[in-house]
């Protein structure tokens, strides 16, 4: 392709070179035509000398336009005869060989976004499966897995239907000793098996259903200053029904719902509560959050003394303390 450009462009050059020698010669016959004329009429001629000085500088532009033709001739041969590593026919030497000629960039396409990896430095990005196992033989229903984000939390799918059976709730475990808390954030991709109980064990599950968490005063699951108290709705039939109340924590929360609030860190409390009746056992867990007691050097206030306030931590109020909780600001 090089090569023939090359051509084309010293083609056009004798094209030139052919057109600019038929141009001294027209204006030659036409000077001569001129002088002819000029003899008839005996009219004297003043214009030979310049159109003699014209012809020559024409002729010098011919030979001008030959030398240049002949060195393009000798760089192409030359060039073509250095690429091959070869001595140029006119000059002996080996001509250099010849860069690229640049030819239109492409534009340039745009990269792919690359992956972001799945790292600890991208937590956004990571994701966990959760799947749903009806734990039962011959299930025909089937529960879609869900895609969860790191941190987030699963949505709990609609109760399941099983016949001659009663959904009691979703578990991490086979033996259905854990249940699974919706609330919780998912940091690994887990399976939840659903816990199934005959309809003959209609009893066992309405206590199972009532089994809750009573908090103190202005107390909630989330901010646990005070006791708790565990309970359920008696049951005429009771009397086959043992509950069992377990914390996975019992310094900071007792199996009797006793709180000891930390000194330097809120706490996170998971409280089981087992019903069994005869062979049969169900499962709920709980979650409550137990609020650190702050570090305070608190003042005597115009009424009341820092042992009134400190035993006013145990009672039905409620103390709003300064930012740095070194004064009391207003007792309800």
């Amino acid at each position: 392709m090089k090569l023939t450009k090359k051509l084309l462009a010293i083609m056009l050059s004798l094209i030139m070179v052919f057109s600019m020698i038929a141009v001294p010669v027209s204006a030659a016959g036409t000077i001569a035509e001129d002088t002819a004329v000029e003899e008839v009429v005996g009219e004297e001629t003043t214009d030979e000398e310049a159109a003699e000085e014209e012809s020559v500088g024409q002729f010098h532009e011919i030979f001008e336009a030959i030398r240049n033709l002949i060195e393009a001739i000798h760089n192409l041969v030359g060039g073509v005869m250095g690429n091959l590593g070869k001595e140029c026919p006119f000059c002996g030497e080996v001509h250099e060989k010849d860069a690229e000629e640049p030819g239109t960039p492409e534009e340039p396409s745009e990269p792919d976004e690359p992956d972001v990896p799945d790292t600890p430095d991208n937590p956004e990005e990571i994701t966990y499966t959760v799947s749903f196992d009806l734990n039962y033989d011959g299930a025909e229903n089937t529960i879609p897995s869900q895609t969860v984000k790191k941190g987030d939390t699963v949505i709990e799918p609609e109760k399941p239907l099983r016949e001659d059976y009663i959904f009691v709730g979703w578990y991490v475990n086979l033996d259905a000793t854990e249940q699974f808390l919706f609330e919780e954030e998912i940091t690994t991709s887990i399976t939840l098996y659903a816990n199934w109980i005959e309809e003959d064990n209609i009893n066992l599950k309405n206590i199972f259903d009532s089994l809750r968490i009573e908090y103190t005063g202005s107390d909630y699951e989330e901010h646990v200053t005070q006791n708790v108290a565990f309970v359920y709705d008696s049951s005429e039939n009771e009397k086959n029904v043992v509950v069992a109340w377990n914390s996975n924590n019992t310094d900071i929360v007792s199996n009797n719902g006793i709180v000891n609030r930390p000194s330097e860190t809120d706490a996170d409390i998971t409280i089981t509560a087992t019903v069994t009746e005869g062979e049969t056992s169900l499962s709920k867990s709980f979650s409550i959050r137990v609020i650190h007691i702050p570090n305070r050097e608190i003042d005597d206030s115009n009424n009341y003394t820092v042992m009134d306030i400190e035993n006013m931590n145990d009672e039905d109020v409620v103390i709003e303390y300064n930012d740095s909780e070194t004064q009391v600001l207003a007792i309800e």
